[in-house]
């Protein structure tokens, strides 16, 4: 648990105490002293608003020195000596207990890297800007973003544009250069040269320009030239930066890098440069793309080539269908010539539509000159008045900017006021800020938090952000503070940043902080909670399930932890079921009462389903039915007659009859001829019962009513319960059939769900033709649930057969898939081992992830417990990379390996280290 809480427990430190405290405790060999100083808790002051908040002491005091690069690196070192600790442990014969230590330093070092996730990039510039950060302090934080993530890239582009800024140009390139992305890695590096003296500029943006070309999409990297191209040129290499043009494969993006080239070019250079930026543009695609190209050269051209261009592009802009005509003028507007601008009011104003003629007419209205404007202005808003299917209110939207900088600001915004659109109100309150006064902002701003749509109220809010007055700027942050996801949020305080005072300064960054994965700690610690019971803390795991806050994923792990609990405890667990909703008590309920029944006490485990919901009363008699004793099975079936659903009935009948005497077989088979199979609960229920039928030596009455099964998936299941009951040649007929149905199936994910409940029942010499039969599987809906088919059976093929699955593993086009199935094998050798490991840890989807670790978990347990504690220590590594919300998934995955490793001191270690990293940075 954290260390003794104080306001402020190293404020008697000084600096140098500060700066070498770790390093001198480490040098001297108390490192049980250096982790107890990184579990120091500091409380911030009483006030009236709630409980004092804890937060960890040693990262608040270097945080005051801007110094958080040191705590990221106490954060290493400590985690080093653990991971010391753990393999001395091990060699010693003993539980690897300081595993706990491990995963402490990796949720601190991954809660750290979510917070300067969650610090959108304003906000950073803001806080450097202002002096409430060094600017070192910025690039902790931004070096310390998730990798792989674009975030952090953006981030160190941030820091180091400006560091340019700011004079200090090493440390800017320094920075830069550090960028592994290069699409980020440019933009910084055109940011730093920007900054730099003249001579050096051209050698950076030739750096820029190298790393353009390492961008791997080609538009991407089209476009990023056209940008760099006339940088290169204005700075002394137009040269360089003609070839670089010419390099660009995209028509557009090489006609604008040409044209833009050419104003740095001599007479007859420049020429030939324009002429190639025309031939470019008559290459552009689509077609409504090709007059906004010409216009843009045709702009740089001497008269008459400009006036001729022109007329070009009006002409191929006028050939265009009607439906594309207005995204054609918006290109052209901006480059045409005042004459040329009445050609286009033309083509607006011969628009069948009158949503084509507002839309063209609000475009072409900021380029004319400002005494024509006014007139315009009323022949759109006329119009406008004539519009009236669903694109009036984006059109209103988008001209009452116009409106209000042209002197009808009040007309302009009540006309807004009256939207109920999301999307248009997103796009006309940014627009009409600017010309707002204070109240009309506090309006808008009003509006745009209440918009029920919240990523259309996240923009609306950024895009007020900017024109607050300093009077509003509090209601601003509560406004950002509301928004829920963390990525829209983070917009909006980036966004409000710059014109905050440095008291909601700090506070913008108090929201900003805040790491929000309620869910990923709950099924963590649910997953930890079993582990505890699995090892016999039996107290201690029923703890940690009353502190999961989130209800259901309390239900779900007082489940699972019931499964290990011992009979004087299950009194302790039913009295936890009276916290819960309806519907989860009953899950939870459903496994306590299987728990009674294998502990002997299934009087209680059948009188504990009355009151249940129907549904719920049934998975719970099938749950208690294995363990049941003759006399309980009776009043188990009496009960499941009586239940009012049918579809309830005919599956509590089934699941308690497929473990009765064959009196009460006999009864439920009966019962099961009058259930109604239009959606196939029939089928479905006589498919459980079956195996029971052949079991009581009844082979030949179970495959004929086997045979007798509509659906084709409910035979597949019945003769496959049937086979796993036979042995010789019944068994291989049976299995036949089985997987002659199997292939009846017309979809391709119930086939693989129905092979893979075969699988944990075929014979070795089966799997085979099981894994032919996957391969057979068609696409659905345009997924390969061959992969699914292969994940389900490749945790049963034996040596013999692993040669051939592993090709077929790794040509699974999902990844996913193909991340557990390779799990799945992954008992055949350390280097499949690690290629499973491999591809878990690059799945970017949680669930998913953490499915293929749980089963890669399971093989590592059973290595001895030094190579499993380096394989161990090698996917923590990894996995820490990522945000604390990924990583409590993982964690909660890989709980068996960490019981494995430490014991029940290490999982109830993970526990509180669990706990106090979400208490300190919640």
């Amino acid at each position: 648990m954290a260390g003794p809480a104080a306001s402020d427990p190293l404020g008697g430190l000084g600096d140098y105490e500060l700066r070498n405290l770790t390093a001198h405790l480490e040098a001297a060999g108390r490192a049980d002293d250096l982790h107890r100083l990184l579990r120091l808790e500091a409380l911030d002051p009483e006030t009236a608003e709630g409980p004092r908040r804890a937060r960890n002491a040693w990262f608040d005091a270097l945080e005051r020195r801007g110094d958080t690069a040191a705590f990221v690196a106490d954060v290493r070192r400590c985690s080093s000596l653990a991971q010391a600790a753990s393999m001395r442990e091990l060699a010693e014969g003993g539980p690897a207990t300081s595993v706990a230590l491990e995963i402490r330093y990796a949720l601190v070092s991954t809660s750290f890297a979510s917070i300067a996730t969650n610090v959108p990039l304003g906000l950073l510039r803001a806080l450097v800007g202002r002096g409430v950060w060094t600017w070192r302090q910025a690039l902790a934080h931004a070096e310390h973003r998730p990798v792989g993530r674009s975030g952090r890239a953006r981030a160190l582009a941030e820091v180091a544009s400006h560091l340019a800024e700011v004079g200090l140009h090493d440390d800017a390139l320094r920075t830069a250069r550090t960028i592994d992305d290069p699409e980020w890695r440019l933009r910084s590096l055109e940011e730093v040269a920007g900054h730099a003296p003249a001579s050096l500029r051209a050698g950076l943006l030739g750096e820029a320009v190298d790393a353009a070309r390492a961008i791997d999409w080609d538009i991407g990297r089209d476009l990023a030239l056209e940008r760099l191209a006339p940088k290169l040129a204005e700075a002394g290499g137009p040269d360089d930066a003609l070839a670089t043009a010419r390099q660009i494969e995209h028509a557009q993006a090489r006609s604008g890098a040409l044209a833009e080239v050419a104003e740095y070019l001599p007479g007859p250079a420049r020429g030939r440069a324009l002429e190639d930026a025309l031939k470019a543009a008559r290459q552009v695609t689509p077609d409504d793309a090709v007059p906004a190209a010409l216009a843009m050269v045709a702009a740089r051209l001497p008269e008459p080539e400009r006036a001729a261009a022109d007329d070009e592009a009006l002409a191929r802009a006028a050939a265009l269908e009607e439906l594309r005509l207005p995204s054609a003028v918006e290109g052209m507007a901006p480059h045409l010539a005042e004459p040329r601008l009445d050609e286009a009011l033309k083509l607006a104003r011969g628009a069948e539509a009158p949503g084509a003629t507002v839309r063209m007419l609000t475009t072409l209205l900021p380029y004319l000159p400002a005494d024509r404007q006014r007139a315009v202005l009323d022949e759109a808003l006329a119009a406008l008045r004539t519009v009236h299917d669903d694109k009036r209110a984006v059109l209103l939207a988008e001209l009452a900017p116009h409106q209000a900088r042209l002197g009808d600001a009040g007309a302009a915004f009540a006309g807004v006021q009256k939207l109920t659109d999301a999307f248009a109100l997103r796009i006309a309150l940014p627009a009409l800020a600017p010309y707002l006064d204070e109240p009309s902002l506090e309006t808008a701003l009003a509006i745009a938090s209440r918009l029920e749509d919240r990523h259309y109220s996240a923009q609306a809010l950024a895009g007020l952000a900017p024109h607050l007055p300093e009077a509003l700027l509090t209601k601003g942050l509560e406004a950002a503070r509301a928004i829920e996801v963390e990525a829209w949020r983070a917009d909006v305080l980036g966004a409000l940043a710059p014109r905050l005072p440095e008291p909601l300064l700090r506070a913008a960054l108090e929201v900003a902080a805040t790491v929000e994965d309620p869910l990923e700690l709950a099924a963590a610690l649910g997953a930890f909670a079993t582990r505890l019971a699995e090892l016999g803390a039996h107290d201690r795991a029923l703890a940690t399930v009353r502190a999961i806050a989130v209800e259901r994923l309390r239900a779900d792990a007082l489940g699972d932890v019931a499964a290990y609990l011992p009979e004087p405890l299950l009194d302790e667990a039913f009295a936890q079921l009276d916290s819960f909703q309806a519907l989860d008590a009953s899950r939870a309920l459903v496994a306590l009462l299987a728990r009674a029944a294998l502990l002997g006490r299934s009087d209680l485990a059948v009188d504990g389903v009355r009151g249940l919901e129907d549904h719920a009363a049934a998975r719970a008699l099938a749950a208690v039915a294995p363990n049941a004793g003759p006399r309980e099975l009776g009043r188990a079936f009496r009960h499941a007659r009586r239940l009012s659903n049918p579809v309830a009935r005919a599956d509590a009948v089934a699941a308690v009859a497929s473990h009765a005497p064959v009196r009460l077989v006999d009864r439920a088979l009966r019962l099961l001829r009058r259930v109604d199979n239009e959606w196939g609960d029939r089928d479905r229920a006589v498919a459980v019962l079956l195996p029971r039928v052949a079991e009581l030596g009844r082979v030949d009455e179970a495959r004929r009513l086997a045979a007798a099964i509509e659906d084709p998936q409910y035979r597949a299941a019945a003769y496959g319960g049937i086979a796993a009951r036979l042995r010789d040649r019944p068994r291989r007929e049976a299995w036949d059939a089985a997987f002659a149905a199997t292939r009846e199936i017309d979809d391709g994910e119930e086939q693989a769900q129905t092979l893979a409940g075969f699988a944990p029942h075929l014979p070795a010499g089966l799997l085979a033709d099981a894994l032919t039969l996957a391969d057979e599987i068609e696409p659905t809906e345009g997924r390969d649930r061959r992969g699914q088919a292969y994940a389900a059976l490749t945790p049963y093929v034996d040596a013999e057969l692993v040669d051939d699955a592993l090709a077929k593993v790794r040509a699974i086009q999902d990844d996913r898939w193909r991340a557990i199935a390779l799990a799945g094998l992954s008992r055949h050798g350390d280097a499949i081992l690690r290629e499973g490991l491999g591809a878990a840890a690059s799945l970017d989807e949680a669930s998913w992830r953490a499915s293929s670790l749980e089963r890669l978990a399971s093989t590592v347990s059973g290595l001895d417990a030094e190579a499993a504690h380096g394989l161990w220590r090698e996917a923590l590594a990894v996995l820490a990379r990522r945000t604390r919300e990924d990583l409590l998934s993982d964690l909660g995955a890989l709980s068996a390996l960490v019981a494995r490793l430490g014991g029940a001191e290490a999982v109830a270690g993970a526990v509180d280290a669990l706990e106090d990293v979400r208490r300190w940075w919640p």
